[in-house]
């Protein structure tokens, strides 16, 4: 709202449609992924990662809005993702711009048989904490290094990360030339 209206609708009223936007928007979200057919797996994950509060290092989640927001995100990438995962059992798996280990723990709960080896990758060191706090393989690097590191993969995960780097076709190049890479399954902003 701009400052006119602000100054103009008393501020009772102001939080009043706020939270009914609000309630709009998360049961939005919530038909979109009942139409999408992901309401089983969103609550699936729901159970893998009861609290997404600390997802973030940059911010909390403390609405029900942003709660739905990131685990209906978080279906959609974990559905993209499964059929890979679930066709190459045993493989080596690296989440690259991992927050904080929920995708992988959310893959361990959903394929505890398939015996995936997971790697965390994150250049924030409280990212990287948050994943070894799971008990998840987790390093400090750039995206960019990981193949000069000899980090290599069966499968890359790359959710919303790929927008963040300076130059993500030679990232995405090295990636393709210089690793074992069989499989990418990768999401960025709006598409």
């Amino acid at each position: 709202m701009n400052d006119r209206v602000k100054q103009l609708v008393p501020s009772a009223l102001r939080q009043l449609l706020v939270r009914g936007r609000e309630r709009l928007l998360t049961w939005s979200l919530k038909a979109s992924a009942r139409e999408s057919g992901l309401s089983g797996l969103y609550e699936r994950l729901e159970e893998a990662v009861p609290n997404l509060r600390e997802h973030y290092t940059n911010f909390q989640i403390d609405t029900e809005f942003l709660e739905t927001k990131v685990r209906c995100q978080h279906a959609f990438q974990v559905a993209m993702a499964m059929p890979e995962l679930e066709s190459r059992p045993g493989s080596v798996v690296v989440d690259i711009g991992d927050s904080s280990g929920s995708h992988i723990t959310c893959f361990r709960a959903l394929l505890p048989e398939m015996k995936h080896r997971f790697l965390s990758v994150n250049l924030d060191d409280k990212a990287v904490a948050k994943a070894k706090s799971k008990g998840i393989e987790a390093v400090c690097a750039r995206a960019e290094n990981l193949v000069d590191m000899g980090i290599d993969a069966d499968i890359f995960l790359s959710f919303e990360m790929l927008e963040h780097l300076t130059d993500p076709v030679s990232f995405l190049h090295d990636l393709a030339s210089k690793t074992n890479c069989q499989r990418l399954v990768l999401t960025v902003p709006y598409v």
